[in-house]
């Protein structure tokens, strides 16, 4: 019989797309990361603190300021209200003394500097002394979040280990570790920490950390045996849930005070 080639072509990309549409289901289905609040409490027995909303800014003719800040006025209001909503929870979540407050996560570009350094912010509104830490000594970047350039700042406090500047356009403190005097970092262990913040935590109302992810590197572990309380961030649906579950589980060993999951 003479082969119908367009009949061929047609059953063919039919079979096609069923067969990619399964592919795609199947996927799906058997992808396990965290969606909902209710894969927080079922999969990690933790309480969900909050949900920041994903930004995106609108294509513009001229340069506009992309930072994903509370304080930038393209950003959608929705974030603010988000934030607003998570340090409300935050307050509410420390008894007091408790000030000192570690942010982490799983896996790096998860979000974890955006909320610790919004909520840094957010509570500056509410009167606060508020000092925001660069805990990531290998990879900074609350700096580059905030927009500034360390090399010129004014560091009212610089020791060996330490510096501290008031950053006026956003009204709060900002710390970062000095290198040359950790020596490479071989030095870095929660007692070393715990030392640097009991020397300064009676002269602020909050000390927020923002640390290496916990799934990663060990710094973030030194940091939070240091701290009164830390909180977990997870990109949703991005990182699969037996990492996180990893990286959680290291947290809980500190005996840290966990405030909940973004």
């Amino acid at each position: 019989n003479t082969l119908d080639y367009i009949d061929a072509v047609i059953k063919a990309m039919v079979a096609g797309f069923a067969i990619g549409c399964m592919i795609i289901v199947i996927y799906v289905y058997s992808r396990n990361t965290i969606r909902t609040r209710e894969d927080v409490k079922e999969k990690l027995g933790c309480e969900t603190m909050g949900m920041i909303p994903h930004i995106s800014f609108k294509r513009h003719g001229k340069e506009i300021d992309h930072s994903v800040l509370c304080t930038n006025e393209k950003v959608d209001k929705s974030f603010y209200e988000s934030i607003r909503i998570l340090r409300n929870v935050f307050k509410n979540s420390l008894k007091e003394g408790e000030k000192v407050v570690i942010g982490t996560s799983t896996s790096p570009s998860e979000g974890k500097t955006t909320v610790i350094t919004n909520t840094a912010l957010a509570l500056v509104e509410k009167d606060k002394k508020i000092l925001l830490v660069d805990g990531d000594i290998r990879h900074p970047s609350v700096a580059p979040l905030l927009g500034i350039d360390v090399e010129n700042l004014d560091f009212q406090i610089n020791t060996e280990r330490y510096r501290i500047a008031y950053l006026e356009d956003f009204g709060i403190y900002f710390m970062m570790f000095n290198r040359n005097g950790i020596k490479h970092l071989k030095y870095m262990n929660s007692t070393y920490v715990k030392g640097i913040f009991d020397s300064i935590r009676d002269d602020f109302d909050y000390i927020l950390v923002d640390t290496p992810p916990c799934g990663l590197v060990s710094d973030a572990l030194f940091f939070a045996q240091a701290a009164d309380a830390a909180y977990y961030v997870i990109l949703q649906d991005s990182v699969r849930t037996s990492r996180i579950q990893d990286g959680f589980n290291n947290l809980l060993a500190t005996d840290v005070k966990i405030l909940g999951c973004v």
